[in-house]
């Protein structure tokens, strides 16, 4: 159902901002390793799946994309 989609993007949006705080840039891989490890209940998005995510936030301004990294867009 879309509510727990749209759950679930939320949650990954929260701990994805947070590494990227902690972490200058980091590929695609290591931020799907790292949610993986640490969401609650299980992350089931496929690395393709959070690529397809994170670029929309790259398009919403919210990521920079760069070098095949992402990482918080400067301020």
């Amino acid at each position: 159902d879309d509510d727990d989609d749209d759950d679930e993007a939320q949650m990954c949006w929260q701990f994805v901002e947070g590494m990227l705080a902690n972490h200058p840039s980091l590929p695609v891989d290591r931020i799907h390793a790292f949610l993986s490890m640490f969401m609650e209940g299980g992350f089931d998005m496929t690395e393709a799946q959070l690529k397809k995510f994170l670029d929309t936030k790259v398009e919403a301004g919210a990521l920079a994309y760069s070098g095949g990294e992402f990482k918080l867009a400067a301020e």
